[in-house]
């Protein structure tokens, strides 16, 4: 839950740095690559695991899974030397000449989301909701599912998750590329109807016991997240309005679905073990995540002259400071 206080800043920001560079025909595919670092973090870390799996399960829970850890560390001072050496973009520069970041100075851009674009934030939340929680059933519950009830071993299962990885890093701005050309809000509908479409047929695969269909079971539903996932920032980022609280905007509705998503591992194992060993409420949480994400962005219009090529981020600072 930390973490998703802590990411939702970083990750809105980045979405938004990004869609600031961006030509106007490539909005969301320049807004898709803070969503391709999910992908390679997820390969970095189950290739590490899958790695350090084969010095044998008995190792691996007792002292070398704290290796990725440790060597994650080195990826923070990567993002802070990142960080200090990068330049704010020339649409945020503008808006701050113009006078954006006196206006903030008025009122803290998260006070101003709550009061006049509560319903919105709302509505934002739940339609990120499946891409954060079905990620983390994807990539936590079924990792556990098939190690720890369907006789698979800790590198097979890591084995899959990085498969499923390859799917994000690669698919992610392909994604993105059609909904620049076929449409934010379609493109980003379609993924997540996609997750109702895979939510049984996961689990199917995997009770195959084969490793093939362990692949299957995690690629496919990732699949379903990438597509949903990809443009997602650039689409919501349009929902704000005036266009100094987007940034903030984004980031708590992120923040909050992320809240909610850590919890779903923990929900769904609880459902698991509740319902004598039965994936079948899983599987029907995980389908329910997606139609309430549905739902929510089917209900959530931009407004007017809100396009996402208008400033998009004159609140950033106080934002940053916030997170």
């Amino acid at each position: 839950m930390a973490q998703s206080l802590a990411i939702g800043g970083e990750w809105g920001g980045a979405v938004l740095f990004a869609v600031e560079h961006a030509p106007p025909r490539r909005k969301a595919f320049f807004g898709s690559f803070p969503q391709v670092g999910d992908g390679v973090g997820y390969f970095l870390s189950t290739g590490a695991f899958a790695a350090i799996a084969l010095l044998g399960h008995d190792a691996l829970v007792g002292w070398a899974w704290r290796i990725p850890f440790l060597l994650s560390a080195a990826l923070v001072l990567v993002g802070l030397l990142i960080r200090s050496t990068m330049e704010e973009s020339p649409e945020f520069e503008a808006a701050r000449r113009a006078g954006g970041t006196v206006a903030q100075k008025q009122e803290t851009p998260a006070v101003a989301v709550l009061r006049d674009a509560w319903r919105t934030w709302l509505l934002a939340s739940g339609a990120f909701l499946i891409t954060v929680g079905g990620y983390y059933i994807v990539v936590t519950f079924m990792s556990t599912y098939a190690v720890a009830h369907l006789g698979f071993t800790d590198a097979q299962a890591a084995g899959a998750g990085t498969a499923a990885s390859v799917v994000v890093i690669v698919c992610t701005p392909l994604a993105a590329l059609a909904a620049d050309r076929f449409g934010l809000r379609r493109v980003t509908l379609t993924g997540i109807l996609l997750h109702l479409v895979v939510a049984f047929p996961m689990f199917w695969l995997a009770e195959s016991r084969s490793a093939a269909g362990l692949w299957l079971a995690m690629c496919l539903p990732m699949l379903a997240s990438t597509i949903a996932y990809a443009a997602i920032g650039t689409l919501v980022a349009g929902w704000f309005t005036p266009p100094r609280t987007r940034c903030t905007g984004l980031s708590m509705s992120f923040q909050t679905a992320g809240l909610v998503g850590t919890l779903a591992p923990a929900a769904t194992s609880w459902l698991f073990t509740t319902f004598d060993n039965s994936w079948t409420p899983v599987a029907v949480a995980f389908a329910g995540m997606a139609l309430v994400s549905a739902v929510c962005l089917m209900r959530c219009r931009p407004a007017a002259g809100t396009a996402p090529a208008a400033p998009l981020a004159v609140d950033r600072p106080t934002e940053t400071a916030a997170s």
